[in-house]
């Protein structure tokens, strides 16, 4: 009976000494299934619910898919090497906004020279505007110099005219003077004649 009682003492102490080994990689798989079913959506717990597997410790032995990190670091990899195609969408929105920028820069730049253009424009229709109004008026110098002209060339037709009449009345004048003195010495010749007939008969 002794012996009994060892016998059993000692499978007790056996399957105690056999859960305390085996209950720290429960607690790891319990962690790492429980890890697992947060990730995993609501729709999948279900399935999770069914423990069996986990009962079965051929899973829970299968800890190098959890215990094996090299998935998990593994995954750095990629995600350590997706930081290139990373850093390239976010390099180009910062090349977009440059773009933009640029295109505003430009867009700015034709406003401006727009802008000068039409002051251009506006200063030369000034300058045109001022040039039309000089060449008026100039023109209507050239008229009145022409008008004056014309004004002094017919007084000096005039002034021409007067000295011609003037001219023609001293011919006149001449002319009457010697007519005047031709009858003058007629009459004289008359006279004497007159006075030499007298002079006979008396």
């Amino acid at each position: 009976m002794k012996l009994l009682t060892i016998f059993i003492f000692g499978l007790i102490l056996a399957m105690a000494i056999a859960n305390d080994v085996t209950t720290p990689n429960d607690t790891t798989e319990n962690t790492t299934e429980a890890s697992t079913n947060n990730n995993k959506p609501s729709g999948e717990n279900k399935p999770s619910g069914g423990n069996k597997p986990a009962g079965g410790k051929k899973p829970a032995g299968g800890n190098k898919p959890v215990g094996g990190n090299k998935p998990a670091g593994g995954s750095n990899k990629p995600a350590s090497g997706s930081n290139k195609p990373a850093n390239k969408p976010v390099q180009k929105p910062n090349k977009k906004p440059n773009q933009q920028n640029v295109n505003k820069q430009r867009a700015e730049i034709k406003k401006k020279q727009v802008a000068i253009l039409k002051k251009q424009q506006a200063i030369a229709k000034k300058q045109n505007a001022k040039k039309k109004k000089q060449q008026t008026i100039k023109n209507k110098q050239l008229a009145t110099i022409k008008k004056q002209e014309t004004i002094r060339k017919k007084q000096f037709a005039l002034v021409r005219k007067q000295k011609n009449t003037l001219k023609a009345q001293q011919k006149n004048m001449k002319r009457l003077q010697a007519e005047i003195k031709k009858a003058l010495a007629e009459k004289k010749k008359l006279n004497a004649l007159l006075k030499q007939q007298q002079n006979r008969r008396g």
